[in-house]
């Protein structure tokens, strides 16, 4: 699926859907959505005064009292009633901060609803981790939330690779590389934009595998089992100190540490 704008909505995927916060959304508690964009949550046509059931909305992996209903007047839209308030609907900011969808791989009726914020401290970032016990409603092991950290990372580099200064495009050609593991992170740290570095896919490949790290002063490392003519046959600058934010700087420590190959 390509990407698709529609009024404050957005699809990112097959997949991923997001909502650009506004008046009704914070004030009301629901959502209009747009004809083009309903079938992203059901390709059922739903009578009018009609609540669909068949589909779930999970926050921190718990369901929550999230409805998709069509009006009277025949317009969808999403109410979000979440009676323990967990996505804090109230404090977004209006044409700034996104309330956003994932469907699970596994049970496709299933949608993981997180929030995107200006201020990442006041977001509502998405879980990984499983329920225990059988009454848990997915049993996915997809990483929830790449495209989520993926554009944390692309605001967080300016929108353009570190290293090459190559702007990112559509169709993408940069990659979003986390700086600490995803295996080693925390659920917070899967998803912040500060621990990921927007690379061109060799540059990625060398940084992923630990050929190459940045160290104290912003500059590139090479490894020493890294064929010598890389550096050159690349064109990779090892003199020049790289724009890295002091987050990612923080970051990088770990990667210094345990993946960079000495």
């Amino acid at each position: 699926m390509q990407l698709l704008k529609s009024y404050s909505w957005v699809i990112l995927s097959e997949n991923i859907s997001y909502k650009v916060a506004d008046k009704t959304l914070i004030q009301d508690k629901e959502t209009g959505i747009p004809l083009d964009i309903t079938p992203f949550f059901t390709n059922k046509q739903l009578e009018a005064g009609e609540e669909l059931k068949s589909i779930k909305f999970l926050i921190d992996n718990q369901e929550q009292a999230i409805s998709l209903k069509r009006k009277k007047d025949g317009r969808y839209k999403i109410v979000l009633k979440d009676p323990n308030n967990l996505l804090n609907v109230s404090q977004l900011l209006i044409d700034t901060d996104e309330v956003w969808f994932e469907r699970d791989s596994i049970k496709p009726h299933v949608f993981h609803v997180y929030t995107r914020c200006s201020d990442f401290n006041r977001s509502i970032v998405p879980f990984q981790k499983l329920a225990k016990g059988d009454s848990r409603l997915s049993f996915s092991t997809q990483r929830i939330g790449q495209q989520y950290f993926r554009k944390n990372v692309i605001e967080e580099c300016f929108g353009k690779c570190v290293v090459t200064k190559v702007k990112e495009q559509e169709p993408s050609i940069l990659i979003a590389s986390h700086i600490k593991p995803w295996v080693n992170s925390s659920d917070i740290e899967k998803v912040h934009g500060g621990n990921g570095l927007l690379l061109a896919p060799h540059i990625d490949k060398l940084f992923d595998s630990g050929l190459i790290t940045f160290d104290d002063q912003r500059k590139i490392i090479m490894s020493p089992l890294l064929a010598t003519e890389v550096e050159s046959s690349w064109n990779i600058d090892v003199n020049s100190a790289f724009h890295l934010t002091k987050m990612q700087q923080t970051f990088m420590v770990f990667h210094q540490d345990n993946v960079f190959k000495h």
